[in-house]
């Protein structure tokens, strides 16, 4: 978890990158169902080119599957803007796909995990990623796909 210098925990910002009507509701909804003190937000073209520094804390979650975009081209624009490139990156899918995962990881996402159909596991699967220790993270291929069972059971 994001820590400031009094280790009190910063506020997190939840970006989500999609421009599925649908999906965006669903990722409210999850947040909204989170405990703890969130802020979501679409991750929109505009914001990507306005030059608006992210608030400390931000974690963005891209739909590979945009249509506009790719959710290839949004992880590489990302990865090159000065302000976006550190700033950690999940891959939401409906499709566990191998040849989508190895892109996504070749490209710079952190992890990459199939979205819950249930809104309380999808609350929960975004709430054990935000509890990660980012800032000291450094990603490692074995742990890209991030699955749920996986984090509740160990």
């Amino acid at each position: 978890m994001y820590k400031g210098s009094t280790n009190a925990p910063l506020p997190i910002t939840l970006l989500y990158a999609s421009d599925n009507a649908v999906a965006q509701g669903d990722f409210r909804a999850a947040v909204d169902n989170m405990s703890g003190n969130f802020k979501s937000a679409p991750l929109t073209a505009e914001y990507l080119v306005s030059k608006q520094q992210p608030p400390p804390g931000t974690i963005i979650f891209v739909d590979c599957y945009y249509s506009n975009f790719t959710g290839y081209q949004i992880i590489q624009f990302l990865k090159k803007s000065k302000l976006f490139f550190k700033i950690p990156i999940v891959v939401l899918s409906k499709i566990n796909d191998y040849r989508t995962q190895e892109t996504c990881w070749l490209l710079g996402a952190d992890f990459y995990t199939v979205q819950p159909d249930s809104l309380q596991e999808f609350a929960l699967l975004l709430e054990c990623l935000v509890k990660l220790d980012w800032p000291t993270r450094k990603r490692d291929k074995k742990e890209f796909i991030y699955s749920l069972k996986n984090k509740i059971t160990a």
